[in-house]
């Protein structure tokens, strides 16, 4: 059970505090133990994802490839309804426009964005 824990933590969280050190020092592990958790919690996931993981229809392809034209992201249908998405580290090109006022970096989500997903 600890390793869906660690793993659901890991999952959870960016930036500096998703470094296996980090997390470790949370909870009180190493980073050894953990990278060995998220393993063990992941290879069974993974295991059956061709069962579990799917692109049941072609209009996710169609929602996807609209994305990936307005926003870049590769492999997505659909965006969580929400007004940031926290980026992990400062982007190398404008960084300056990704910055908000909680003093974080994020991808600010259009209205547009979020009526033209799932």
């Amino acid at each position: 059970m600890l390793n869906i824990m660690v793993l659901l933590k890991f999952l959870g969280s960016y930036g500096n505090e998703a470094a296996l050190q980090q997390l470790g020092l949370m909870l009180g592990i190493s980073k050894g133990a953990v990278h060995d958790y998220v393993r063990q919690a992941c290879n069974p996931i993974l295991k059956h994802h061709e069962q579990v993981i799917k692109w049941p229809i072609k209009e996710h392809w169609n929602i996807s490839d609209r994305i990936i034209k307005a926003h870049g992201f590769v492999n997505c249908i659909g965006l969580i309804d929400g007004i940031l998405f926290p980026l992990a580290f400062a982007p190398m090109v404008s960084g300056e426009d990704y910055y908000t006022r909680n003093g974080d970096y994020a991808i600010i989500c259009d209205d547009d964005a979020r009526t033209n997903t799932i």
